[in-house]
Formats: C-alpha cells, structure tokens, sequence
C-alpha cells in the first residue's frame, strides 16, 4: 500500500495578484475576444488570490510568441520546479528516489510528450507507477492528491 508522506513544494519566481492578473488579461484580449466582460467574471469567481509565473507578465505583451517558444519555456521550467520540489520531498522524509513507488503529477499549464511525470522519474533513474493529469483546470490543485510542479509533489 502506497502512503503520502511528504511533500515537497517548488514555485515559479514571478508572483501575481487575482488582480493584477485580471487587468492584465482585459488589456491583453480587449477586443480580441467576444464577450470580454462576461469572461472577466471568472477571475472574481475563481477564489484565487495569487498566481505564479515563470516570466513577468510583461512577457506576454513583448512579442507574438510561438507554440514552441511557450511550450519549450513550461518543459524546462516544469522539469526543474518538478525535480526540485521532489527533491524536497524526499529529503524531509529521509527517502531516495527507488523508495518512491507512485507518482501523481498534476499540470494545467502546457503540453509535452512524453509526460512530464515520466520525464522526471527517467532524470532520477527510477521506475515508479505514475499517473499524469494535464488539462484539468486550475482548481484542480485543491483537490488532488498529489501535484506536480506549481504546487507540491508527494
């Protein structure tokens, strides 16, 4: 039987308010998209107070970035916020990687092939069942048992 005990946390290095995150994205989709203010109301309803980036939002303003650029940044960052919260984890419970025997990661963020819970356990050299969740939403976070590099990894 597999226990959760320990969990380690990583997060990006750019901290936003719920706020500032909405008047970014009304500036950033303002007349882009339909129904621009009904959208908004998402940002009140989300109970979010922070986000976190792995680049400034002014980023997002500075040029039309590729697919490639976008998903190439969230692998690399995802790689070490998910090496170095597992990292912490397993340090706190004394533990080292062929200890572990499951693996849930949790990603609402990007796309990569393959998953990044794979990605991470063949850095380690280490065969452990894993599940991927990707696409789920950001609420997700809450609920999960374990998550991968924007929150904690158990």
């Amino acid at each position: 039987m597999s226990l959760i005990i320990s969990a380690g946390t990583a997060l990006p290095s750019y901290t936003v308010s719920q706020a500032e995150v909405a008047q970014f994205a009304r500036r950033h989709f303002d007349g882009k998209l339909r129904r621009t203010e009904q959208l908004m109301q998402i940002f009140a309803n989300t109970q979010i107070d922070t986000r976190h980036f792995v680049v400034p939002l002014t980023w997002f303003d500075e040029a039309n970035h590729s697919w490639k650029t976008r998903n190439d940044l969230y692998i690399a960052s995802a790689e070490a916020m998910g090496l170095a919260s597992a990292r912490q984890a397993l340090d706190r419970a004394g533990l080292e990687p062929h200890e572990v025997d499951y693996i849930i990661y949790v990603s609402t963020s990007g796309l990569v092939t393959p998953s990044m819970d794979s990605r991470l356990i063949n850095q380690t050299r280490h065969a452990a069942r894993h599940q991927a969740h990707t696409d789920l939403g950001s609420g997700v976070r809450r609920r999960c048992v374990g998550s991968g590099s924007r929150a904690r990894t158990h």
